[in-house]
């Protein structure tokens, strides 16, 4: 008796493209969410660069600049910030150092120190 010719996969060919697909979208998946992971990192520090820039701008823009410490809460992008401002002096008497320290301060998560900025200003 002739056997007929059958076209079509069989089980074990179907079962090894299943492992294929599978183990590549694994892949995909992990690589996704770096990049996801990644994004949010670098929109956190973007942020923070941005309330350091803005807090040593502010800082130059008062008459007079005292040395010492401020700490406020802001806002920004959706998120509470914590932004440390301190000043110091420098050897140079018309000449103050401006350090500004950008923290996360979301409630109920452990601050996290994002951005670090200094910059300087003279004086009259």
């Amino acid at each position: 008796m002739p056997r007929l010719q059958e076209d079509g996969f069989t089980l074990i060919e179907v079962m090894v493209a299943l492992l294929i697909f599978s183990l590549v979208a694994a892949t995909v998946m992990k690589s996704t969410s770096s990049a996801i992971q990644r994004q949010g990192t670098l929109e956190s520090k973007m942020l923070a660069q941005w309330l350091a820039a803005n807090a040593i701008t502010d800082a130059r823009l008062q008459k007079t600049l005292q040395t010492g410490r401020k700490t406020e809460q802001q806002s920004m992008g959706g998120r509470k910030w914590k932004v440390v401002r301190e000043v110091v002096a420098t050897p140079n008497p018309f000449i103050k150092e401006i350090r500004v320290t950008v923290s996360t301060d979301e409630t109920g998560r452990e601050p996290e120190q994002v951005a670090v900025v200094t910059g300087y200003a003279g004086t009259h």
